[in-house]
């Protein structure tokens, strides 16, 4: 549901184009559900391409394979210097979710199971 354009709180451009100021913008998130903004962050961050890309790192490793790649990811991530793993450590600690077993193999899935380029992108 899209809110009705108030032409009081916009100006318009020389050529009569409407020009949305911050507070336009922030009034129209303010205006948004729950599900319209989980269907926004899900379309930025690629959510619903998560469980496709999942499906597909699972399918390309044996199910044994899996903890020896992650743990094999986990020891990569662990050598290599704090200045390329500041935003993966500070991640573990407020953002697990971003680094689970099913995203880290979706990094070995995408670097062909290279697990020190699957780290370093990571």
């Amino acid at each position: 549901m899209e809110p009705a354009y108030d032409s009081s709180t916009s100006s318009n451009d020389n050529d009569g184009t409407p020009v949305f100021t911050a507070q336009d913008e922030a009034r129209e998130i303010a205006s948004l559900s729950i599900s319209e903004l989980t269907s926004i962050r899900n379309d930025l961050t690629g959510a619903a391409a998560f469980s496709d890309a999942y499906a597909s790192a699972v399918a390309s490793a044996s199910r044994a394979d899996i903890p020896a790649a992650v743990a094999r990811l986990n020891h990569e991530m662990f050598e290599l210097p704090a200045s390329q793993t500041g935003a993966y450590y500070q991640a573990v600690e407020t953002r697990p979710e971003l680094v689970c077993h099913e995203r880290k193999l979706m990094f070995l899935d995408y670097e062909n199971g290279d697990v020190t380029l699957a780290a370093k992108r990571l």
